[in-house]
């Protein structure tokens, strides 16, 4: 897919199931209109454990003396404490992410994009159920040309990917098929690169996840990494939480 002209999204992370009627992919894009709206969910887990202790006792008896008096003898034993194991949470919550109609303006100012983050992302089987990507946090100020790059190094079918720039102020922007990939997709598609110039300061989102499709096996993960820039520097960022984009499309 090479261009989303307008898009209004709702973003969060959904703990169980997904909002009916959103069916998104590489072809078939749609556009949603309406109020503004926020939403962040989580999905984590605690497994809880709990440890054994016993403990046993004993007293020897007295002893009997002849003409001299004898001491009774005593023994204690101390059995041994066990300590229980504790679960590990899931995903990191998404905080309230506000998305609004209308798109951004692109911008060709960027950095070396030698700092990268490698992660991985879920493939979807069906968009209107779940549609997984990571989101990654950048401080921005207004007037700033927020760049992404996105490549599927590593992908064992050749993903392919797609990547939003969201400003502070909630339009959008998406980069598709603008980059050649390291790994070539068996449906001939490319993968995302593309700057927009920021309209809102604050913290602006870069958001990278799979289309459905040859390159994303349903129910496999599949490596990428991104490259981000702001103006003519180089920004490190590190994944800030992992949603479901189902809900990106009311």
């Amino acid at each position: 897919m090479s261009s989303w002209t307008s898009s209004r999204l709702v973003l969060g992370l959904v703990a169980m199931g997904g909002i009916a009627g959103c069916s998104v992919s590489e072809t078939d894009i749609t556009t949603g209109t309406g109020d503004t709206t926020t939403t962040s969910t989580s999905i984590g887990g605690n497994g809880p454990g709990a440890g054994g202790a016993s403990t046993t006792a004993s007293t020897g008896g007295a002893g009997t003396g002849g003409a001299i008096d004898g001491n009774g003898g005593a023994t204690t034993s101390t059995g041994g404490s066990g300590t229980g194991g504790s679960g590990t949470g899931g995903s990191a919550e998404c905080p309230p992410i506000t998305v609004t109609d209308g798109t951004t303006e692109e911008c060709d100012a960027m950095g070396p994009l030698a700092l990268s983050d490698s992660n991985t992302t879920l493939c979807p089987e069906d968009t209107s159920v779940s549609w997984p990507a990571k989101i990654y946090k950048v401080p921005v100020a207004v007037g700033d040309c927020l760049h992404l790059r996105a490549d599927n190094v590593g992908s064992p079918a050749g993903a392919d990917l797609f990547g939003f720039i969201l400003d502070p102020g909630g339009k959008s922007l998406l980069f598709d098929d603008e980059l050649s990939c390291s790994v070539t997709n068996p449906d001939g598609y490319d993968c995302p690169e593309g700057g927009t110039t920021i309209e809102t300061a604050g913290d602006a989102y870069v958001i990278v996840g799979a289309w459905e499709g040859n390159g994303c096996p349903v129910g496999d993960t599949t490596p990428f990494v991104v490259s981000v820039s702001v103006n003519d520097a180089d920004v490190a960022v590190n994944e800030l939480c992992a949603a479901d984009l189902d809900v990106l499309i009311p």
